[in-house]
């Protein structure tokens, strides 16, 4: 990859800022994040291609850290380039799907994946991490 995929990433992030620069370093640097402390077999990762390749009888969509993951049929079609994916390691499929601010929110919330739909976006984290705060405090 040269540069202009950063720049088209700039341009098409303006809103994020400087949380740009720390999605361009998560490519660049192959990163991928566990989604519970102490269990090694869910991740994140960026999503570098859209699920389109119909192969093995499975929808595959690469990605940062692992390489190639298979995807749910229910949310290949929300498996977009730069977008977050959860991963179940141990079958090698990702499971949810989250832009980049609701992953930053989820994960300075210390949100577990139970708790998540397929498909997460900021509205709906606001709206999760306040029921589970409320559940929380009982």
């Amino acid at each position: 990859m040269g540069r202009k995929w950063r720049s088209s990433l700039r341009k098409k992030f303006k809103k994020l800022g400087r949380d740009v620069e720390n999605l361009i370093n998560a490519i660049k640097g192959d990163k991928f994040w566990y989604a519970i402390e102490g269990n090694k077999s869910l991740i994140y990762v960026v999503a570098l291609t859209r699920a389109r390749t119909f192969s093995e009888g499975n929808y595959w969509a690469r990605c940062t850290g692992i390489g190639r993951v298979k995807v749910k049929k229910e949310i290949r079609k929300l498996v977009r380039r730069y977008r977050i994916l959860l991963v179940d390691l141990n079958k090698r499929v990702a499971t949810k799907v989250l832009t980049w601010k609701a992953f930053k929110k989820a994960i300075s919330a210390n949100l577990h994946p139970d708790y998540m739909p397929n498909y997460l976006n900021v509205k709906r984290i606001r709206k999760i991490i306040r029921e589970v705060e409320t559940l929380r405090k009982r």
